[in-house]
């Protein structure tokens, strides 16, 4: 995928956000209650994300060390290609990390439940997954596990099931 080029603001881009600013400034002449607003929701996102930290990092307390080897130990790596268990081990360790850094992950870990990802993450970290691992993910529809991925195990199984690009 080519880099995202940035555009220059044109003036019609200033004079739009001059206005929203404006109409900003006028609601809350009017209203003063709507400066609240905006704390109001970086309170509630702080709030949400010191409730995440915590749950992870309860759950890693409750299951001690875990590295990239107590991880690997969970497959069968004569049927299962290590490159993809890495690169599912490390992508998901990126994701975690903000939260929690050497996360302990196991394959039975639910994406939704445990490690809190939604579908969003889920298909970024796939499609990295399947770069780093050297796999096709063309043709993900004809997959058994398609749409059907709901533990790191089973994301591990689905890219290992499409056609490797590796020689």
């Amino acid at each position: 995928m080519p880099a995202a080029s940035l555009q220059p603001v044109t003036p019609a881009g200033y004079a739009l956000l001059a206005a929203m600013l404006l109409g900003f400034a006028w609601a809350c002449y009017l209203a003063p209650w709507l400066l609240a607003l905006p704390a109001l929701i970086a309170v509630a996102s702080l709030a949400h994300n010191i409730a995440y930290r915590r749950t992870l990092r309860d759950l890693a307390s409750r299951r001690g060390d875990g590295d990239i080897g107590a991880f690997a130990r969970d497959f069968d790596c004569r049927s299962v290609d290590t490159w993809i268990i890495r690169a599912v081990y490390e992508e998901l360790q990126a994701c975690l990390g903000s939260a929690n850094p050497a996360f302990p992950l196991r394959a039975t870990d639910r994406i939704a439940e445990d490690l809190h990802l939604d579908d969003e993450d889920l298909e970024d970290v796939a499609v990295l997954v399947a770069e780093r691992a050297g796999y096709d993910l063309a043709g993900l529809e004809k997959n058994p596990l398609a749409g059907k991925v709901t533990t790191v195990g089973e994301l591990v199984q689905c890219i290992n099931h499409q056609p490797c690009l590796r020689s």
